[in-house]
């Protein structure tokens, strides 16, 4: 997989991008299945130091279904339903057995430890159910 690529180090346009890789809880990731079909879910996600994202699908889901046959993804960030100030970006996807579960990692530990306790009573409910790590290496985002 290549190396992320992010917007230039300054500026408010690089500025924007971190900020909301950093603070939003919500990205849309895109896979495409066998047939060329784009299918767009929403998945919680971490954006980690090394610029890759870390998303956790349930087992059998078909997103795992569409990286085992095509690594491309996109995915979207948006912050009204407004479509205005969108950051989008594009990469290869794969899944990632190597990675600790949801529960165990400290930084998504602290991203999503209340919207899991609204959404599924507590991260490790939500933990149990989404077992599988994906890391997104990003080709382009902006």
């Amino acid at each position: 997989m290549s190396r992320p690529v992010l917007p230039p180090a300054t500026g408010d346009d690089a500025d924007r991008v971190r900020t909301r890789l950093r603070t939003n809880l919500v990205a849309w990731l895109t896979t495409v299945d066998r047939h060329g079909q784009p299918w767009t879910a929403p998945v919680w996600f971490l954006h980690r130091a090394d610029g890759t994202l870390l998303v956790y699908s349930r087992p059998g889901s078909r997103r795992l279904r569409h990286l085992e046959t095509n690594p491309r993804v996109s995915f979207a960030l948006d912050v009204s339903d407004l479509g205005r100030n969108l950051v989008v970006g594009r990469g290869e996807a794969r899944v990632a057995p190597e990675e600790s579960g949801a529960a165990e990692n400290p930084e998504f530990r602290d991203k999503y430890l209340e919207r899991a306790a609204a959404m599924f009573g507590d991260l490790e409910t939500y933990a149990a159910d989404f077992t599988v790590p994906i890391v997104v290496v990003p080709q382009r985002i902006g």
